[in-house]
């Protein structure tokens, strides 16, 4: 499969463990193997659209979602590197706070990107590592 594929795969398993579902959970709303959703997050297998559709209904999350991040193909049929975006500061509180491991600072954007979609916002608490919800005076 191609990069593509991969970044997507790289997504849906991200955007699962976030909100908390499992594969066989998500297997099951797709009446699929969980077999075949480690093929998708590895990348060795390509997601249909309408199963992609599927586990955005799922995670309450536009399509789109699985493709943020990642650089505009340059021509049809040819792999793309994707690219994950270098946050600003004002975008990403963590890296105010010294929050440098790219999986920390992916995962807060995750985060954010989430609770965006569902009206909420994402911020981090004093532990820095820890996710909690903006009080209502934070928003």
């Amino acid at each position: 499969m191609n990069s593509v594929d991969t970044f997507v795969g790289r997504r849906i398993r991200q955007f699962r463990w976030v909100c908390g579902v499992t594969q066989a959970e998500l297997a099951a709303h797709l009446s699929v193997l969980p077999s075949q959703i480690s093929a998708y997050e590895a990348g060795t297998d390509r997601v249909p659209a309408a199963q992609l559709l599927q586990i955005a209904t799922l995670l309450d999350l536009p399509v789109a979602a699985f493709f943020e991040g990642m650089a505009a193909s340059s021509g049809a049929g040819r792999s793309t590197q994707p690219k994950v975006p270098s946050p600003a500061p004002s975008d990403l509180p963590s890296t105010s706070l010294g929050m440098t491991d790219p999986r920390k600072v992916a995962l807060q954007n995750m985060a954010q990107t989430i609770a965006a979609h569902s009206g909420q916002t994402a911020t981090p608490a004093l532990a820095r590592t820890n996710l909690r919800p903006a009080s209502a005076a934070e928003r």
